[in-house]
């Protein structure tokens, strides 16, 4: 029995990266702004942090989230005309005839996707690490990919 496709638009992220990241950023937040206010001042008798190294733990702080927010980016949009993937690095936006396949190997840390000129594009919107719900993702996508392959193939 083939899988029902979703209803369109869709989009699929990772969750447990997200989540984890998410928590990274809170901490890292916490942890630098519980120093910054906590630490002593500089006075011209004693040693301390001056109001310059305060504003550059506030830097490497907002250099830390940025970097958080770079790995939290990944996620795959599903629409009618066709699939939009951003990794952490890039964005590439593919119509539904150019994708022949959806790939979600054991082993593989992400999903596949095998294209038709031959080469794959790799779309870490779809992560393993998520275990059941990747693979129902990986499903989604291929139903979605088959759907409109064969609409498209019928026009």
């Amino acid at each position: 029995m083939p899988f029902a496709a979703p209803a369109l638009p869709v989009t699929f992220r990772p969750y447990l990266a997200r989540r984890v990241l998410v928590g990274l950023a809170v901490a890292t937040t916490a942890a630098i702004a519980i120093v910054t206010f906590a630490l002593p001042s500089a006075t011209e008798t004693t040693g301390g942090f001056s109001t310059g190294d305060r504003l550059a733990m506030g830097v490497v702080a907002l250099t830390v989230l940025a970097g958080l927010w770079l790995l939290s980016r990944p996620r795959i949009r599903a629409d009618s005309t066709g699939l939009e993937v951003t990794n952490v690095f890039g964005r590439r936006r593919l119509e539904w005839a150019q994708v022949v396949d959806v790939n979600l190997r054991p082993g593989d840390p992400w999903l596949v996707f095998d294209l038709d000129d031959g080469t794959t594009l790799n779309a870490m919107g779809v992560q393993t690490s998520d275990g059941k719900r990747a693979h129902v993702a990986a499903v989604q996508l291929r139903a979605l990919v088959r759907a409109h392959t064969a609409t498209s193939q019928n026009d």
